[in-house]
């Protein structure tokens, strides 16, 4: 029987990204999918994603709102929407609108509700300072709302789970389905012309290593940038790109003048936000993602996985759950530039590459592709349907 289902995102990028295939998918279940997204963003990708069939609604959003009345007329909006559009099953995604969607939920108790927790984000890294131990103690506090209230909780690593209070008083309603999918088709290296995105990105004869995100320091870009430049004397074919903008509105973003200190070094490209990231890690020869915020499931790293590409990655939570060590890859500690310079050395002196990358494929395949994890979730989503 088809049902209403509602997804919600904080970012329509994040959404065309990340959520569209699943609208997609549940449409070929034949249901009704709305999207509902933030309105200061919406209109750059309004058609992509209305002319697929799914229905588009808005809200107001900050991320960094620190208003009480903001917050609370995001809330109204939310519980508006809800009754007047009926929606048989709620799916939301991120802190933010998961809290809002959390008291909606509290209003109109016949919704059934779904929470993805995509990671823990800055509250939970292994600073001890007064101020984050304040935000983790809050964002703990909003997590247990979030059991008592929700009909289903999804964690992409079996870590954030353990990390919350309380857990194992819950245990019929969270469940651990790891990342959020993966488009095998899209991100497999063997459709692309490798040399002419080499030419492309003037990086012809080239060993590549490349980094993905958000310019923050707690992805790791530094230790990538230092171990990287260490490396340079020895092995003279090397060049490293840097995928990312400076995200100013984060607290841990990195400095210009960090930046400013490599961009004349000829073996480092800073390309800045890109959207042809497919072609850029299907001409890369090692993925370098020293991160230590609290992921979920990187989805960076599960993009480079099906391209067929080794990661050396960090021992933490949702990164170690893409890599067999020595087989596809390596795990390093955090927060170490002596590490990733080591892992880098021992990965690029070895002649199977090519043999490392069709095991990162393999696991993509077996593991993390759209089809597995979507069923996951649909199943999920039929056990809150039927209680």
């Amino acid at each position: 029987m088809s049902k209403k289902i509602l997804l919600i995102e904080h970012t329509t990028a994040e959404f065309v990204i990340s959520r569209l295939q699943l609208g997609l998918f549940l449409i070929e279940k034949g249901h009704e999918v709305f999207a509902l997204l933030p309105e200061n963003d919406v209109t750059k990708y309004y058609d992509d994603i209305s002319e697929k069939g799914i229905q588009i609604l808005t809200y107001p959003y900050d991320r960094n709102t620190k208003s009480p009345l903001s917050n609370l007329k995001s809330i109204l909006l939310f519980c508006r929407l809800f009754k007047a559009h009926k929606f048989d099953l709620i799916h939301s995604f991120k802190f933010q609108p998961n809290f809002y969607a959390t008291l909606g939920k509290l209003l109109l108790r016949k919704i059934k509700l779904v929470l993805h927790i995509t990671g823990l984000g800055v509250a939970f890294t292994d600073k001890n300072t007064l101020k984050i131990r304040f935000l983790r103690f809050v964002s703990r506090c909003i997590f247990l709302l979030n059991f008592v209230i929700a009909d289903r909780l999804i964690f992409q690593n079996p870590d954030d789970e353990n990390d919350l209070w309380l857990t194992h008083f819950f245990c019929k309603k969270h469940c651990v389905i790891e990342g959020s999918g993966v488009d095998i088709e899209r991100f497999d290296k063997r459709n692309y012309d490798i040399e002419k995105i080499k030419r492309e990105l003037g990086i012809e004869g080239k060993t590549v290593l490349t980094f993905i995100s958000r310019l923050v320091w707690q992805k790791g870009v530094r230790e990538t940038i230092e171990a990287s430049e260490r490396l340079f004397n020895d092995f003279s074919s090397l060049h490293l790109l840097i995928v990312g903008k400076i995200d100013n509105e984060n607290p841990e973003s990195i400095s210009k003048e960090f930046i400013e200190k490599y961009k004349a070094y000829s073996q480092i490209s800073f390309l800045g936000l890109r959207s042809d990231i497919s072609e850029i890690l299907a001409a890369t020869d090692v993925y370098v993602y020293p991160s230590y915020y609290r992921e979920g499931v990187p989805r960076t790293v599960l993009e480079t996985l099906a391209t067929g590409v080794p990661i050396i990655t960090t021992d933490m939570p949702g990164c170690r759950l893409t890599i067999e060590d020595g087989k596809n890859g390596y795990l390093i500690p955090p927060k170490s530039v002596d590490e990733t310079e080591n892992a880098l050395r021992k990965i690029l002196v070895r002649k199977d590459l090519e043999e490392m990358g069709t095991y990162s494929r393999k696991l993509a395949e077996e593991r993390f592709q759209n089809q597995i994890v979507y069923e996951k979730i649909y199943t999920q989503y039929l056990e809150c349907l039927d209680a």
